[in-house]
């Protein structure tokens, strides 16, 4: 029951990341 709920966390924490990592790579480029 709390496994989809952590699940469902990093999924957003993993898109979050990849999106300023992405923000990121256009600012310096």
């Amino acid at each position: 029951m709390l496994t989809a709920f952590t699940y469902s966390i990093h999924i957003v924490i993993y898109i979050y990341a990849l999106g300023i990592r992405f923000t990121c790579y256009r600012t310096a480029t």
